[in-house]
């Protein structure tokens, strides 16, 4: 099908990015530019978020060229989602450099440099930049700017701040979104402010995949494992991302049997080849005794992480394996 205007082909470049087709997205845009026209900057905006959803940051920074030859450096909404792609691609140095050569970046602007610093684990600029922001006439923060605050918040361990901020969300009537509420149930768990997060959770009238794990997380770090068990039991629907706080409860409680059911309901669910499970699983089964389980899982392993590792050697070492021991000692020096 051949599109009669720019407008038409935005539309469909757009909407293809929406629905998760970025590739598709830079097909059509290439088609368009072979038929003669040119983008405008809804077209670069939306292959911009393309390239910035399959993680291309070659291609991204060519369409970055056109948006300057096409003198569309004052575009709020293409500047935006430049931040957004250098960000999302760990080229922080570009995204800050994009947004202090803005003249007057606008609320969306803020909240694509906010959630760049908050990627790159920047999170005192990221707090930074948004009380800045706070501070500014008419640039009022969504949705996005909390959510990413809150992660800061969160990894920064401020709960203190956090409070604060869950005041400005109450006054801003956002209570009752599903990404704010799950970022607030993350932001307390992580400050270790477990009946916080738990209150909100509560409160929340839809949650996901995200707030069930939140909260989970926060009981583990408490080592209230039971909880984590009877919570998991009351889901109805169980995203393969739940699987690993599970599993880390149940090793913490040496609940083999629970271990057992949630391994075989893991694997009735398809899931295969998470390093966070995996992990979880050699040191469930290591520190119930089966250790030889546990080896063998270890062995099976694509990739391993220092808690496998550590998981596994201590397995031998408690149930008295010292040559097995020293083996797998070796075997990690060489990987180190």
């Amino acid at each position: 099908m051949v599109y009669k205007d720019v407008v038409a082909w935005s539309s469909m470049i757009t909407g293809y990015v929406r629905v998760g087709n970025p590739n598709y997205s830079l097909e059509l845009y290439t088609k368009m530019i072979d038929l003669g026209f040119d983008p405008n900057g809804f077209t670069l905006s939306a292959v911009i978020k393309a390239c910035c959803e399959i993680r291309d940051l070659k291609l991204g920074c060519g369409f970055h060229c056109v948006v300057i030859r096409r003198g569309f450096e004052e575009n709020n909404v293409i500047i935006s989602s430049l931040i957004d792609m250098y960000g999302k691609n760990y080229d922080f140095s570009s995204a800050l450099k994009l947004f202090d050569e803005m003249p007057k970046p606008d609320a969306v602007c803020w909240t694509s440099v906010i959630s760049a610093l908050t990627r790159n684990e920047l999170h005192e600029e990221a707090l930074r930049f948004f009380y800045t922001m706070h501070r500014r006439n008419g640039l009022l923060p969504d949705l996005f700017t909390f959510g990413s605050v809150l992660t800061a918040l969160g990894n920064s361990g401020r709960s203190r701040q956090g409070r604060e901020v869950h005041a400005k969300i109450v006054t801003a009537g956002l209570c009752g979104n599903v990404v704010v509420d799950s970022s607030l149930v993350d932001m307390y768990a992580k400050c270790g402010v477990v009946d916080g997060s738990q209150r909100v959770f509560d409160r929340m009238d839809k949650r996901n995949s995200v707030s069930w794990c939140a909260l989970m997380g926060g009981y583990c770090q408490k080592g209230e494992f039971d909880t984590v068990i009877e919570l998991f039991r009351t889901m109805e629907e169980v995203d393969l991302y739940i699987f690993g706080t599970v599993l880390r409860a149940c090793a913490g409680l040496a609940a083999l049997k629970s271990g057992k059911e949630v391994h075989c309901q893991y694997l009735r669910r398809g899931g295969w080849r998470d390093v966070i499970v995996e992990s979880a699983l050699v040191d469930l089964y290591a520190k119930c005794g089966f250790d030889n389980y546990a080896y063998v899982i270890f062995r099976q392993m694509k990739v391993r992480n220092s808690v496998t590792w550590n998981s596994m050697i201590s397995g031998f070492a408690q149930n008295g394996k010292g040559s097995n021991l020293l083996k797998t000692a070796a075997i990690s020096s060489s990987f180190s």
